[in-house]
């Protein structure tokens, strides 16, 4: 189904403009997906487009816009050809093998980035602290190229931590302490949750003191990595590098 709209002040275009503002995002429970691509990663969850033209390959409602309303509701410098209006997504976490839990991410960047490396990993169950960043800002959403469609996130605290960790599992966190083991030394088990940090102060003391194990990148000539490029390397290393040795 399609509508055509010119008008700049239409409620449809003050919907999707609203929805910029991730306050309104919390509360209308739907956020944007700019690009072609992105818009086909979340095809089975869209509300409703704006475009150009029809889209043949989406059956949601469309409706066909002007540059002009484009340009106001995109949250791009250079404006994007289609707008998806996504409802909030419900997602199904399974307790796997390996879990990330991610402590006060504030970078949507640096969300979006974890998103696409976890994917790309095959680990698909992801735990967010409450004071992350919003998993909707468009700059995640972006950054993710999409894996936010194709990962599954929980929100819990440090109380979700302990209940897994009585559940056998063990809570890894990176950290540059000194008495931080080095990565190549860590032993590979089931069932283990890795934790990372806050870009500026790195993960909270209380999980820090709940951690089984510490571990640290050995670098040469810099104090620290960048917290998306800190957990691909962990990840892989562990995944497989450590496993293949077991």
């Amino acid at each position: 189904m399609k509508e055509t709209i010119t008008s700049l002040q239409n409620k449809i275009v003050k919907e999707v403009y609203s929805l910029k503002d991730n306050k309104n995002i919390k509360e209308k429970h739907m956020f944007l997906v700019e690009t072609m691509h992105l818009v086909e990663m979340a095809k089975d969850n869209l509300e409703y487009v704006l475009t150009l033209n029809e889209i043949p390959s989406i059956s949601c409602k469309q409706y066909i816009v002007n540059k002009e309303i484009l340009e106001k509701c995109s949250n791009n410098k250079s404006y994007s050809k289609v707008i998806g209006v996504v409802k909030q997504l419900e997602f199904e976490f399974v307790k796997d093998d390996t879990l990330i839990y991610l402590d006060n991410i504030q970078d949507p960047g640096n969300l979006g980035t974890i998103l696409r490396t976890c994917l790309a990993l095959n680990i698909k169950n992801i735990i967010v602290s409450k004071d992350c960043c919003s998993i909707y800002n468009l700059k995640a959403i972006q950054s993710s190229e999409g894996a936010l469609f194709k990962v599954n996130i929980k929100v819990g605290d440090i109380s979700l931590l302990k209940n897994l960790k009585e559940e056998g599992y063990r809570i890894v966190s990176t950290s540059l302490s000194k008495d931080s083991i080095l990565l190549n030394n860590l032993e590979y088990k089931q069932k283990t949750v890795f934790v990372f940090g806050n870009e500026g102060n790195g993960i909270r003391s209380s999980i820090i003191e709940l951690s089984d194990n510490k571990v640290i990148i050995p670098i040469n000539n810099i104090d620290s990595l960048n917290v998306g490029v800190s957990l691909g390397i962990v990840l892989y290393t562990y995944l497989f590098n450590i496993k293949s040795l077991k």
